[in-house]
């Protein structure tokens, strides 16, 4: 019992206990949130203080600014309004100004028309007076000159027909002597002129009644030959062919380069050996060559860029044959002075050892034969084709190599 009352005692005092700390904790709660009210309601009060304050600091500026601009624009109204005010007052000064300059421009226009005028009448006067002085001057003048051509002409004309006389007489003169003097030396010629002259006779004949025997065409039918024969007799009888042709026609010579032939023989000197069907060959490609060589716009066909190669090789290789080797050193000369490229290959260190080689081994020979006796007079040949002239041809290469090193060293 005691306990159970203890129970109910001790429910009760904590169900009092939780009602007093429920009454205090309600108490306090109300008291905190009034008073967070009136903190809420004094910032919200001061927000909006602050607020219409702002507000009206920027209205104020913006009334401010916008009665500076209306300032602004009524300023360059204004002044926009006196600009426009003074340019019409200056157009207006402008177009009574031109209307006076135009007046007073117009009464000098017409004082001016009438000066005009006046002396332009004045010239046709005059004008009319000299053409009819020049009229008269001319139709004298144009009968002297016409008397006077009139004597020159009949002069002329009478001297024309005396000489057109004397011509025809001198003519019929000449014509009798022709015939007479070729009367008599025809009689007097020797059996070998008249063998010649028949010859020659003949052949202009054949050369008629056959057209393949011409040189064009001889040279034409040589030139086939060359580019596709691969026999030697054919070969040396076409070189032969071309080296006449080359030799009489300018023509044949220009065909010649035109059909590139000297690419052609340079590539046949390097098969050629020291045989003598082979020098033979020889000669006459290298006298084919110099007789094109003659022709100055056509040596650039003959100065191809193996040709001084080739005639190097042949010079040094047939230094002992006189005929190749003059003609040879005479082609090459002429190459090496054809342009500046084959001066500058000229003189490069093996070719400059080359030709002075040569140069010493000729001299030498040239010694050699000074002191050997001559067993008779020399032959056409050896004259034609003498050392001595290849010696100086390859000296005159050999100073202007020496001239040129010494200009480019200075």
């Amino acid at each position: 019992l005691v306990a159970f009352q203890a129970s109910v005692r001790g429910s009760n005092t904590r169900f009092l206990i939780q009602r007093r700390n429920a009454a205090g904790i309600r108490i306090q709660s109300w008291y905190r949130g009034r008073a967070a009210i009136d903190k809420y309601e004094r910032h919200v009060e001061a927000a909006i203080v602050l607020q219409s304050s702002a507000r009206g600091w920027f209205v104020r500026r913006e009334v401010d600014l916008l009665h500076c601009a209306a300032c602004e624009i009524q300023r360059v109204w204004r002044g926009h309004q006196a600009n426009v005010d003074y340019i019409m007052m200056v157009l207006a000064a402008i177009q009574i100004q031109s209307l006076a300059r135009m007046v007073a421009a117009r009464k000098l226009l017409n004082i001016f028309n009438e000066q005009k005028l006046r002396a332009e009448a004045e010239r046709r006067g005059r004008i009319a007076a000299a053409r009819v002085i020049q009229r008269y001057y001319r139709r004298l003048y144009m009968e002297r000159i016409l008397h006077e051509k009139a004597t020159v002409l009949q002069r002329s004309a009478r001297g024309f027909l005396a000489r057109a006389r004397v011509v025809k007489m001198m003519t019929v003169v000449f014509y009798v002597q022709r015939a007479y003097r070729g009367r008599v030396v025809r009689l007097a010629r020797s059996r070998m002129a008249l063998v010649v002259a028949r010859r020659i006779e003949k052949a202009n004949r054949n050369a008629e009644l056959e057209p393949q025997m011409k040189l064009g065409v001889r040279t034409s039918s040589a030139l086939d030959i060359l580019q596709t024969s691969k026999r030697l007799s054919e070969i040396i009888r076409a070189i032969k062919t071309l080296e006449v042709s080359t030799r009489l026609s300018e023509k044949c010579c220009r065909a010649f380069a035109a059909a590139d032939a000297p690419e052609i023989l340079y590539a046949l000197i390097r098969t050629c050996n020291r045989s003598l069907p082979h020098i033979e060959l020889l000669h006459y490609v290298l006298l084919t060559l110099s007789n094109v060589a003659r022709y100055s716009y056509l040596m650039p066909s003959v100065a191809t860029d193996d040709s001084l190669e080739v005639l190097m090789d042949l010079t040094q290789m047939f230094r002992d044959k006189e005929n190749i080797f003059c003609l040879s050193i005479a082609l090459l000369e002429r190459v090496v002075f054809s342009n500046e490229r084959h001066m500058d290959m000229c003189r490069s260190a093996e070719n400059a050892k080359r030709l002075k080689g040569i140069h010493s081994l000729c001299k030498r020979r040239q010694k050699m034969a000074r002191g050997a006796p001559q067993a008779g007079p020399p032959s056409p040949s050896a004259i034609k084709y003498d050392l001595r002239r290849g010696i100086r041809s390859l000296e005159r290469i050999l100073r202007n190599e020496l001239a040129l090193n010494s200009c480019n060293l200075r």
